[in-house]
C-alpha cells in the first residue's frame, strides 16, 4: 500500500500534496495540505492531515482501495472535529454493535468495513 508506487504510495502523495501548515499555537509546520486533482472523484477538495499515513490507515480500516475516497473520509473527520483515534474507536464500536445485533440493518442500513459505512 505504501512505498514508492501503489494506491497510497509516494507517487500519490506527491500528486496531491500542496503545502505544509502549522496550528496557530505551534511553530512546526507538521501538517500536509492535500488537494484532489482534476479528474479525481473529489476534484478540488482540499483538506489537511498530520500524516499522509492517516489516509492509508483509513483506507485499510475501511477496505477502501481508492485514495480520493479515503481522503474524503479524513476530510469529514476534520470537518466534524474528530481525531483519527476517536473515529477509529467509534467505527470499530459501530461494526461490533452491528455484528452483535445491537444495531439492525432496518435501523441504520447495512454497516460494514467500507467507504459507505464510514461516510455515513
Amino acid at each position: 500500500m505504501l512505498g514508492e508506487d501503489g494506491p497510497y504510495g509516494l507517487n500519490v502523495y506527491n500528486k496531491i500534496k500542496r503545502d505544509r501548515c502549522a496550528c496557530p499555537s505551534c511553530f512546526i509546520a507538521d501538517k500536509d495540505i492535500l488537494a484532489m486533482p482534476e479528474g479525481d472523484e473529489f476534484a478540488g477538495m482540499k483538506t489537511y492531515t498530520h500524516s499522509y499515513g492517516m489516509i492509508a490507515q483509513t483506507a485499510m480500516k475501511g477496505n477502501i482501495p481508492e485514495y480520493p475516497k479515503a481522503t474524503h473520509i479524513v476530510n469529514l473527520q476534520n470537518r466534524y472535529g474528530l481525531g483519527q483515534q476517536e473515529f477509529d474507536t467509534m467505527f470499530d464500536l459501530v461494526i461490533e454493535a452491528a455484528q452483535a445485533g445491537a444495531i439492525r440493518e432496518d435501523q441504520f442500513g447495512k454497516i460494514g468495513r467500507n467507504y459507505e459505512s464510514m461516510r455515513d
